[in-house]
């Protein structure tokens, strides 16, 4: 079973994506000071990103557990029933 990413994950994704274009743009061309306030940015986008990951691995932690003991319980009375 797959859980979907929370609403906030994929916008955070697209914004870092699209600071870090914005980065690499105005290393190349030289500007520094924009650099150092886009890192700043950045930094602060991945501090916001980081709880909500966070949260969505321990959800998919706790499907993955649930559905490991589901068919823990199911799968021996259907091998029974198979070899029988």
């Amino acid at each position: 079973m797959t859980t979907t990413p929370g609403p906030a994950l994929p916008r955070l994704a697209a914004l870092a994506a699209e600071l870090r274009l914005e980065l690499d743009a105005a290393r190349s061309s030289g500007h520094t000071a924009r650099a150092d306030q886009l890192r700043g940015e950045l930094a602060l986008l991945e501090d916001l990103a980081l709880p909500e990951a966070v949260g969505e691995l321990q959800l998919q932690r706790i499907t993955y557990t649930a559905a490991s003991q589901a068919m823990g319980r199911v799968l021996p009375v259907a091998l029974r029933g198979f070899l029988a």
